[in-house]
Parts: C-alpha cells; sequence; structure tokens
C-alpha cells in the first residue's frame, strides 16, 4: 500500500514538474530550467534525507552502489532534463508528456532484460495500451475550447458564437 501510494505522489510531482517547467521554457532556455531544478532537486532531497534521518546512514551505502545511483542521477539530470525541457520548449507538454509516460514500458523491458524480472501478460497488455494512447495523442489536432464551443453552437443553433466573431486559426476546417 505504501508503494502505491508512493508511486502517486512520484506521478503527481513529476505532472507539476512538467507543467511548470512548460511555463519555464516559454520565455527561458532548457539550460536555465536546469540550472534552476537541479539545485532545488538536491535541496529538497536534502531536507527529506534529513528528516527521514537517512543521512546518517551514507557511510553503510556500498560504494558501487553509490557508483550506479551517481551514474544514473547524471543520466537523469543532465540528459533527462534537457531533453525533456527542450522537448516542452518546442511541442509543448501536451504532446510531450505522453511519450514522455512511455518510461514505463522502457523500465518494464529493462527489467525483464537486464534484471531477469518477470514479465506477466496483463503488464505486456499495460504497456501496448500505453503505447497505443502516445501514438493516439499524438496524431490529434488541437482544438481551442472556445472554437469547438463555437462549432457546437453553430451547429445547435445556426447563429454566430457569443465567445467569438471567427474561428481559431488551430482549429481544422470541417469536410
Amino acid at each position: 500500500m505504501l508503494g502505491a501510494l508512493l508511486a502517486v505522489l512520484s506521478a503527481a510531482s513529476f505532472a507539476a514538474t512538467n507543467a511548470a517547467a512548460r511555463r519555464g521554457v516559454v520565455t527561458g532556455t532548457p539550460a536555465q530550467g536546469m540550472v534552476l531544478t537541479n539545485p532545488v532537486g538536491v535541496i529538497c532531497f536534502s531536507v527529506v534525507a534529513i528528516a527521514a534521518g537517512e543521512l546518517t546512514r551514507l557511510g553503510e551505502f556500498p560504494l558501487p552502489a553509490a557508483a550506479w545511483m551517481a551514474g544514473v542521477g547524471v543520466l537523469h539530470f543532465i540528459g533527462g532534463r534537457y531533453a525533456n525541457f527542450r522537448a516542452n520548449q518546442s511541442a509543448g507538454t501536451n504532446l510531450t508528456a505522453p511519450v514522455i509516460q512511455l518510461n514505463s514500458v522502457v523500465t518494464l523491458v529493462l527489467a525483464v532484460v537486464l534484471l531477469g524480472e518477470p514479465c506477466t501478460v496483463l503488464q505486456v497488455i499495460g504497456g501496448i495500451t500505453m503505447i497505443s494512447g502516445a501514438l493516439v495523442a499524438q496524431r490529434q489536432v488541437p482544438v481551442s475550447i472556445s472554437a469547438a464551443l463555437c462549432d457546437f453552437l453553430r451547429a445547435k443553433r445556426k447563429d454566430s458564437c457569443l465567445l467569438s466573431s471567427q474561428r481559431s486559426p488551430t482549429v481544422r476546417p470541417r469536410s
């Protein structure tokens, strides 16, 4: 139960980070985002480690495990965050988030291949569903809410829309 709760909190934290990062890279650069978020991450981790009393046990951490964790940290914080911020700057969070969330599928594959962990049919079905969802999300044509509402009102009342005098340029024409 605790694992599931922590997983939900982790997902919420990553979602909030993606949304906030999008606001930052609209006016800034991905490098600026990394310079700001990495030290904040270290500070937040330190506060939690001190509050949990785990900082005193740092010497018990095996050296090979520390080396692996350092490598993972460099890969995540340097490579992963830069790519995430750059993708958000280029395409926006709505398009990049479904693809980035495919990390669960990659994690599953790596756990099976590298660590020899078991994989159930349900996990395979879940992975296929996630990949399908990400592909569908990439094929969506963006439509603004007000333009969609205008189209709905025009179809129902055959009147002009009260919200705007013209259609949004992001709406694809009807066939």
